[in-house]
C-alpha cells in the first residue's frame, strides 16, 4: 500500500485532489493522505475507525490468475 500526504491550506483548511486519479482519501486531524489502489490492481481496502477516527486502512492484495 502506497500513501501520499497531499498539501493542506492551513488558513482556509482546503486541498486540492486530482479527480482523474483512482484513490482513497482520509482526512484525518486536519491532514488528507491519499491511498493508491493495489498494484495488482485487485484487492479491497478497509477503514477501521477508533475513537471516530480512522486508525489504520487494511489493504488485501489479489493476485489474478489468468
Amino acid at each position: 500500500m502506497m500513501k501520499k500526504n497531499i498539501q493542506v491550506d492551513q488558513g482556509t483548511m482546503e486541498a486540492t485532489i486530482d479527480c482523474s486519479k483512482n484513490a482513497i482519501y482520509v482526512v484525518k486531524d486536519g491532514c488528507l493522505i491519499m491511498i493508491e489502489p493495489p498494484s495488482s490492481g485487485y484487492g479491497e481496502q478497509t477503514a477501521i475507525w477508533l475513537g471516530g477516527k480512522v486508525d489504520r486502512v487494511e489493504c488485501t492484495e489479489i493476485n489474478k490468475v489468468y
